[in-house]
């Protein structure tokens, strides 16, 4: 059982179409607890950070189709200061998948002010 911890922030994220990464299977999906993590890298944040997603249950979002989904950073340090409303991210699975963009960000939810 998977227990939701308060998001960071939400954000609109683009799959990738096929050809121009995307996943192979022709989708992005989510399994039914609703959350999933990759490896992000985010504009002005220096390498690869886990980015946790929540969004619905069982969701799958084809190949050049976009969802939003809040999102946690699991290592809220290295991103204190570093993002805001209109900063751009990738998420990565051995390649570029998907961009991201954050909507807003939820300043209570953080450890430190954001």
């Amino acid at each position: 059982m998977n227990i939701r911890q308060r998001p960071h922030f939400r954000a609109r994220i683009e799959i990738f179409g096929t050809e121009a990464g995307g996943p192979n299977q022709g989708y992005f999906g989510f399994p039914e607890s609703g959350m999933r993590a990759l490896p992000s890298n985010f504009l002005g944040v220096s390498g690869l950070n886990t980015l946790i997603m929540y969004a619905e249950p069982n969701l799958e979002v084809r190949n050049g189709s976009s969802f939003e989904a809040d999102c946690r950073v699991l290592a809220e340090e290295f991103f204190t200061g570093k993002i805001d409303s209109g900063t751009t991210f990738h998420l990565w699975d051995g390649r570029d998948i998907a961009r991201g963009q954050v909507l807003e960000l939820f300043h209570d939810n953080w450890g430190s002010a954001a």
